[in-house]
């Protein structure tokens, strides 16, 4: 680890400057610290270090070329072999299916491509560059028209005594929900996929949807996987939150509504956004060795930032596009033999009175960056830049500039 040498002399100014004084204190300094300069410091390394962006050339733009084919692996060893140098997905390294369940891609339409875009509303901050290029980052709902906006959003199965009918005024978000009602019958919803996905067996997805804050909304369960297990509801809130674990791959997902209690009722429940998503390993990552950046990444303390905004093609009812992205976290991670690298970390919250560019930023603490390169690999890698989705829900957010810097 290096750190910045300060060496200085103060006089104080209670003193009248006598040559005397002046030559007994220059003598000092020559005596004891021989070579020193006054009121100076040195740096250990180039200004360049100090002034520039050492992932300037590793915009969003620079994705891993092999970013849908399946990770290779060590002829050797048989260990998976990491991308490195580009920005990539993590899930690709767990268990993955082939189907991308994020997205990053540039923006396309007029006066959003760049930050400074007319589109734009606001004042463009200071420190964000207006011809910097946007980018949309998307945790993919696994579910089709779980908004209801166009349809029932997959097949809703209702016993004698109970009912499922699709209503058109605004009951929950935009213009369609589901009006589900119970004389002590249940009933069973079964979401449509997307077109070209299919669950994962024995992988961990997320569900989610709202309906109205009002008493009645309380007084009914939700199951899955054959009323084996139970979703959470929160009233305060108007949301149900839960996972789906099929126990084979293809396995359709199942939704058991029922009254709280055997043979009760409940009355008038709109149902609306449903949601599917997953959300383990969900990470956009810029793996790094010493020899990816410029200047060459030395050991020390780095920071990692990242400008984000709302996406003006989301809304709150999902509806023709996405759902805005509610959160995410961006922090720094070693990799391999440098496990005790600390970084802070900086979250985003969705807040529709806050549609600007923000800026995220998290930073090397505690221990910094320390590491020996091994003569067989000199540029192994050291570093991992994190954008994560781990605890978001299914939406669209804008990134642009992301920036590491060396602190000290």
């Amino acid at each position: 680890m290096y750190r910045k040498s300060h060496i200085s002399f103060v006089v104080s100014a209670r003193f009248r400057r006598t040559w005397f004084r002046a030559a007994v204190c220059a003598a000092l300094c020559a005596f004891f610290l021989a070579g020193c300069d006054i009121m100076s410091s040195e740096d250990p390394f180039p200004d360049e270090y100090y002034t520039s962006n050492f992932i300037a050339d590793m915009g969003f733009g620079v994705i891993t070329a092999q970013i849908n084919a399946q990770p290779g692996t060590d002829p050797e060893t048989g260990a998976l072999l990491y991308a490195q140098g580009g920005w990539d997905y993590a899930y690709r390294y767990v268990d993955w299916d082939g189907y991308h369940s994020v997205s990053l891609a540039a923006v396309g339409e007029a006066g959003f491509e760049t930050a400074g875009g007319s589109g734009y509303s606001g004042t463009l901050p200071a420190g964000l560059d207006a011809a910097a290029t946007v980018y949309r980052l998307e945790l993919i709902n696994l579910l089709d028209d779980g908004t209801f906006e166009a349809g029932n959003g997959g097949v809703w199965t209702p016993t004698s005594n109970a009912s499922a009918t699709r209503d058109t005024y605004s009951r929950v978000t935009g213009a369609g929900s589901m009006l589900v009602s119970s004389d002590g019958g249940s009933i069973q919803f079964v979401p449509a996929f997307l077109a070209g996905f299919s669950p994962t067996g024995n992988a961990s997805y997320n569900i989610f949807f709202r309906y109205p804050v009002s008493p009645s909304s309380a007084e009914f369960n939700v199951f899955t996987g054959g009323s084996s297990s139970a979703l959470a509801s929160n009233s305060a809130l108007g949301i149900v939150t839960g996972q789906f674990i099929p126990s084979a791959d293809g396995e359709a997902l199942s939704l058991t509504l029922k009254p709280l209690e055997e043979g009760g009722s409940f009355d008038a429940v709109y149902l609306d956004d449903f949601q599917l998503s997953r959300n383990d390993n969900a990470m956009l990552r810029l793996r790094l060795g010493p020899n990816d950046t410029e200047p060459v990444m030395e050991g020390g303390t780095y920071a990692f930032s990242v400008w984000v905004r709302f996406d003006p093609t989301a809304s709150d009812s999902g509806y023709p596009s996405a759902y805005p992205l509610n959160t995410l976290v961006i922090t720094m991670k070693g990799v391999d033999l440098v496990p005790d690298v600390e970084s802070t970390s900086d979250a985003y919250l969705y807040d529709p009175s806050n549609t600007g560019w923000q800026l995220l930023s998290a930073k090397l603490s505690g221990n910094a960056l320390q590491y020996d390169n091994p003569d067989d690999d000199p540029n192994r890698a050291v570093l991992d830049l994190v954008i994560g989705l781990s605890d978001s829900r299914p939406g669209r957010i804008l990134l642009a500039s992301p920036s590491l810097r060396f602190l000290d």
